[in-house]
C-alpha cells in the first residue's frame, strides 16, 4: 500500500509541474478583510477569531509568531469554497488574550477548547510549520477531535536520523524581531524565477487585503514560549515521534521541494511514520507552497477530504 501510495504522489508532482506556478491573485473573493473577526471567550480569555465559507469545519493551525492577518488571502478563499474554514489567533498571538503554552501538548489542549467554545464536537484539522506540530499532537491526544489531517510544511519530531531541523541561518531571521518582505520571500520561498515571482505576488496580496505588508504583531517576548515549545517537540521530548506511528486517521502530508526549515526529507519521516498518509510535494517551492500553489494545494485537500 505505501508503494501505491508513493506512487500516486509522484503523479502529483509531475501533474503540478505543468501548472501555472503561482495562485490566481484575482482569487482573493471572501477573504479576511471582508469579514471582521469576533472574539469568543476559551477558558477566561477572549479569542480572536473567523469563519469564512460553509460546510465542514476545517480548522487551520498558524505557523510560528503567525497571526489571524498572516494566512495569503488567495488560500483563504481556495480552502473555503468547499470548507467553513476557521481561523484564530491562539492564546496570547496577534489580538488574543491569555497566555502562550510553553508546550505543544498544551497548545493541542487549547485547540480542543477552543473548539468546545464553538460547539464544534469534529473538525478537519489543517496545520502549517509549528500549526503542523500541534496539530501531530491534537491527533495523538485528542484523536476523537480530528476527522482528518492535513501537515503542511512541517516536521516530526527527531526520532529519526533523517530529520534536520531548520539551519541556524534560517532561525536567526525568522526570530527577527521585524521581518522585511526580503526576509520573507528568504523564509518562505525560493531564490528562482518562479520562487521570486511567487513571493512578489503573495506580498502584494498581502498588502492588498490587509495594508500591513510584513507587519507583524508578535514581539520576542511573545513568542519565546512557542520556541521553547517546538524545541521540546522537535528534540522528542514525550516521545512524540513513536506516538506517531498510533494515529489512526486519513493523513494528507504536502511541503515544497526546497522548503529550508522543513526538508523534504522530514516529510517523507513522517510519511513513513503515520501508518495511513499520503504525500504531496510541490515543485519549485519553499516553506509557503501553499500560498504559492494555493489553487492547486486547495484542490489536492478537497480531494483528500472526499475521499472515504
Amino acid at each position: 500500500m505505501r508503494k501505491i501510495r508513493m506512487a500516486a504522489c509522484i503523479l502529483f508532482i509531475l501533474g503540478l509541474s505543468s501548472c501555472a506556478s503561482t495562485a490566481n491573485p484575482t482569487r482573493i473573493g471572501e477573504s479576511s478583510n471582508q469579514i471582521q473577526p469576533n472574539t469568543i471567550v476559551v477558558n477566561g480569555s477572549k479569542i480572536s477569531y473567523k469563519i469564512i465559507g460553509q460546510g465542514t469545519p476545517l480548522i487551520l493551525l498558524q505557523r510560528f509568531r503567525g497571526s489571524l492577518a498572516d494566512w495569503d488571502p488567495a488560500l483563504l478563499a481556495a480552502l473555503s469554497a468547499s470548507n467553513q474554514v476557521v481561523i484564530f489567533d491562539s492564546l496570547g498571538v496577534g489580538t488574543s488574550e491569555g497566555e502562550i503554552p510553553n508546550t505543544l501538548g498544551g497548545a493541542a489542549d487549547f485547540v480542543v477548547s477552543f473548539m468546545d467554545a464553538l460547539k464544534i464536537e469534529q473538525a478537519n484539522i489543517l496545520g502549517w510549520s509549528l500549526g503542523g506540530m500541534t496539530a501531530q499532537v491534537l491527533a495523538i491526544k485528542h484523536p476523537n477531535r480530528v476527522n482528518k489531517l492535513i501537515l503542511a510544511g512541517t516536521t516530526p519530531p527527531a526520532g529519526d536520523k533523517s530529520v534536520h531541523l531548520a539551519p541556524d541561518e534560517w532561525t536567526a531571521v525568522a526570530t527577527k524581531p521585524q521581518n522585511s518582505a526580503a526576509d520573507m520571500a528568504y523564509l518562505f520561498y525560493t531564490t528562482t524565477v518562479v520562487g521570486v515571482k511567487a513571493a512578489q505576488e503573495s506580498q502584494e496580496r498581502f498588502e492588498q487585503v490587509h495594508q500591513r505588508g510584513v507587519e507583524t504583531k508578535t514581539s520576542p517576548e511573545i513568542i519565546m514560549p512557542q520556541a521553547i515549545g517546538a524545541r521540546a517537540y522537535m528534540a522528542n521530548k514525550g516521545n512524540w515521534y513513536e506516538q506517531l506511528a498510533g494515529i489512526d486517521l486519513p493523513v494528507l502530508i504536502a511541503n515544497g521541494d526546497s522548503d529550508i526549515a522543513f526538508p523534504v526529507t522530514n516529510s517523507m519521516v513522517l510519511h513513513r511514520q503515520i501508518p495511513n498518509s499520503n504525500l504531496v510535494i510541490y515543485p519549485d517551492a519553499g516553506h509557503a507552497f501553499l500560498f504559492q500553489y494555493a489553487d492547486q494545494f486547495s484542490d489536492h485537500v478537497n480531494q483528500f477530504l472526499r475521499r472515504e
